[in-house]
């Protein structure tokens, strides 16, 4: 349960992360 809740966690964090990117390299071109 503790390492399935962490797990999810760090590829949540992933997302986010690859998500902000995209974001910003988005703005940059724009």
């Amino acid at each position: 349960m503790c390492i399935t809740g962490f797990y999810q966690f760090f590829a949540f964090n992933e997302r986010s992360h690859k998500i902000t990117n995209e974001f910003e390299a988005t703005t940059v071109s724009f």
